[in-house]
């Protein structure tokens, strides 16, 4: 089975999401730049906590996001 390495980050090739997902940058509510997504974390289930930084100011926003859970794929590998 084929896996990514990126450090400690490991994901297998059926976990990559398709590219046609686009998940949406927010605008900064400071400067009105558009913000980049910096990092992703799991949340509660099914729920991401998602990391977004102004490359013009220092601005961070972290917004909660719920997202389709796959879970009937990964329980056929176990």
């Amino acid at each position: 089975m084929s896996r990514h390495h990126l450090g400690e980050v490991c994901m297998r090739k059926d976990e990559i999401l398709p590219q046609q997902r686009v998940i949406g940058r927010p605008f900064c509510e400071f400067c009105k730049a558009q913000m980049w997504l910096t990092c992703i974390e799991p949340d509660e289930p099914d729920y991401d906590r998602r990391h977004f930084e102004c490359p013009m100011c220092p601005n961070v926003t972290v917004r909660i996001v719920k997202y389709r859970s796959s879970r009937a794929a990964f329980a056929s590998d176990s």
